[in-house]
């Protein structure tokens, strides 16, 4: 619980951060030289909302219906059917919004005009984007992660190895091996020498290893 809690914080930071900034740079140029200034601020705000609460919706069918555990083709599916259905929701509250705000306006509900139809195509873009971004940050981190896991398996098996070559040289094995290479000079020298030759090829193997897991 701890865990998720700076996870959903930096979600909810970037969310209000991000959609505020866009509607305040998409909308600046309408606003400072529009005759609706003081409605401005809250138009801006209240499109912010509606991207905020259509985006995050968006990302409840990722997590709902498990969208990423999907291949890509079925995961475009989705995200470009999510992005148009959403999409048109959030165009229409947009065109209620600006309705309501700017009665004196030419009205966009209801006209059935171009403009209603540009609002719809802008809103389904900007939540396709979303949403693809959404994805390639999750492809990311999880591809992080795999990497990490990976090192740790790693590292687990070449501590293992270590070990092993540890427990091989401790000083009892050391011990019975020199013990029975004396015994084997004066019964066996030539097997004697291969022994020493084997035990040197084993000190070898034990210290590179060490170096290379140092």
């Amino acid at each position: 619980m701890a865990a998720r809690r700076p996870t959903l914080l930096a979600y909810w930071s970037t969310q209000v951060a991000a959609w505020t900034v866009y509607m305040v740079l998409l909308g600046l140029p309408a606003w400072l030289a529009g005759p609706y200034r003081q409605e401005y601020p809250f138009v801006l705000a209240a499109m912010a909302g509606i991207g905020i609460v259509s985006s995050h919706v968006l990302r409840a069918c990722f997590m709902e219906w498990g969208w990423m555990a999907l291949r890509m083709d079925r995961l475009f599916l989705r995200i470009v059917l999510g992005a148009a259905v959403l999409g048109m929701f959030a165009g229409l509250l947009q065109a209620g919004l600006h309705d309501f705000a700017f009665p004196s306006a030419d009205r966009v509900l209801g006209s059935g005009g171009r403009r209603l139809l540009e609002i719809l195509l802008s809103w389904m873009l900007q939540l396709f984007v979303w949403a693809v971004v959404y994805v390639a940050y999750h492809y990311i981190v999880r591809s992080r992660l795999e990497e990490l896991r990976g090192l740790r398996v790693e590292t687990a098996n070449r501590e293992g190895q270590l070990m092993n070559l540890r427990s091989q040289l401790n000083p009892h094995f050391m011990f019975n091996a020199l013990n029975s290479i004396r015994a084997l000079i004066e019964e066996d020298p030539e097997r004697a020498k291969r022994s020493i030759t084997l035990l040197s090829a084993i000190l070898r193997n034990a210290m590179a290893t060490v170096k290379r897991t140092t």
